[in-house]
């Protein structure tokens, strides 16, 4: 979408996912602080790209429960909000199986990695109209955000908590890296 101009074949190949790591496992959310039914964010407190500020008005403005996971330091006093940073991936994996679902606030994403390894670990994902859920509608990875109703859509989400299935739906579309790797060797292969 962002280059009409290109004429030709075109191929858009995800990062691979390392779905072997992110999954669902027992989650130790008393052990690391999170507190019931937390709501994942994942990115840093910047307003461009990552919409933080949407976030901070969703942490003032309702009663979820937050789980941040950033990397800019970031540091807030709120008794709903537990804040992670710079965290290596075997604690981010436990982070992501202590939280009930992910949201990116994101202006701007060429891919957005953490809502894929939130959904390799099963969790439904709130998302802007960006990266690889550009063009999706709500559906049995998620709720798609098109109109600023966060609200609305978390509420969506945790009423039918049970009804979604990320891992499978993004395991589908081949966002896994095996899956990755073989069409990058089927694209080279047919340059060649």
């Amino acid at each position: 979408a962002h280059y009409p101009d290109v004429k030709g074949r075109t191929e858009i190949i995800t990062l691979g996912t390392d779905f072997d790591k992110f999954k669902p496992m027992e989650s130790s959310r008393e052990d690391l602080g999170i507190l019931e039914n937390s709501v994942l964010f994942v990115g840093s407190s910047q307003n461009h790209p990552k919409g933080f500020d949407k976030l901070l008005d969703l942490i003032h403005t309702t009663d979820h429960n937050f789980c941040l996971v950033m990397k800019d330091d970031y540091t807030i006093d709120h008794p709903r909000v537990k804040v992670f940073n710079k965290i290596p991936h075997d604690l981010l994996v436990r982070v992501i199986n202590s939280c009930s679902l992910l949201v990116c606030t994101s202006v701007v994403e060429t891919l957005h990695l953490a809502g894929v390894e939130a959904a390799a670990c099963n969790l439904p994902l709130v998302t802007t109209n960006v990266g690889v859920y550009y063009g999706k509608s709500d559906g049995d990875w998620g709720a798609i955000v098109l109109d600023g109703d966060f609200k609305g859509k978390i509420n969506y989400v945790f009423d039918n908590i049970d009804q979604f299935s990320p891992r499978e739906h993004f395991l589908k579309l081949g966002y896994d890296k095996p899956t990755c790797m073989a069409k990058w060797n089927k694209l080279i292969k047919e340059i060649i």
